[in-house]
């Protein structure tokens, strides 16, 4: 999965754009599996992109299934940190999206097909078929709208690798580099040689690391000043919301 940084963009305060504010009634017939006419679904916008509300809804949705990715228990009670991190990490990916439709790298016939090879890679984390099901029960989505996420997920991650890689490669000397400045600095054994293979893959690591995680917060930086990213929500203190007496259902991606 993504490991994004926090996003330093422009910020909106604290009042909801007219768009978010508007309240639409559902209107749904009678169908078994389906809201009753007079039941109304509740959607909390916890963010936005431009016009795309992210909703409280999405936030767990990302939790449980990264849960599950980790071999974590996914059912378990979500904390108000993990929740509050996954808002940012929603954020990036949908700024990184809408760069993908400008570049027009969106639309792909094959995207079908790699979403449900994914998909089954994804469903052998799980003990049995029935308890693959029960996730997606869950979450309130289909194998056909859960692969067309992977799919997405995929898509981003890249996107975002194809340009990032570039940026966090590392030279041998800025490795020499770093060993003598950790040695000076009593971070590393003035008896380890320069040439000692696995000290140079460790520092080589550490520095890509690095190097990607500051491009990465650069870019995402750079995108945010071009797009309106608004906070509306925050799972760890008090600030006001926006609810949605009907939103489209944000759990069931396009595929």
């Amino acid at each position: 999965m993504l490991s994004f940084t926090r996003i330093h963009g422009r910020r909106a305060g604290r009042r909801a754009p007219a768009w978010l504010k508007v309240m639409l009634c559902l209107t749904a017939c009678f169908v078994s599996g389906q809201l009753h006419a007079e039941e109304t679904l509740i959607e909390e916008v916890v963010a936005a992109v431009d016009r795309t509300a992210i909703t409280r809804s999405q936030v767990e949705q990302e939790a449980r299934i990264i849960l599950a990715e980790k071999g974590l228990p996914w059912s378990r009670t979500l904390s108000a940190d993990l929740l509050e991190s996954l808002v940012e990490r929603l954020i990036a990916k949908e700024l990184l999206y809408q760069e993908m439709e400008r570049a027009g790298l969106t639309g792909d016939e094959n995207d079908a097909k790699a979403g449900h090879e994914l998909l089954a890679g994804f469903m052998a984390r799980f003990s049995s078929p029935e308890e693959f099901r029960r996730f997606l029960g869950s979450l309130d989505v289909s194998e056909e709208s859960f692969a067309a996420l992977m799919a997405r997920n995929a898509k981003i991650e890249a996107f975002m690798n194809r340009r990032l890689n570039l940026l966090a490669r590392v030279g041998e000397e800025e490795i020499d580099q770093e060993i003598a400045r950790r040695k000076a600095e009593g971070k590393l054994s003035r008896d380890v040689s320069p040439e000692e293979t696995e000290a140079r893959e460790f520092v080589r690591q550490e520095l890509q690391k690095r190097k990607y995680d500051d491009a990465l917060a650069k870019w995402l930086a750079d995108l945010s000043k071009r797009s309106r990213v608004q906070r509306l929500v925050s799972f760890t203190k008090s600030m006001p919301g926006v609810r949605l007496k009907f939103l489209p259902n944000p759990r069931e991606p396009k595929p």
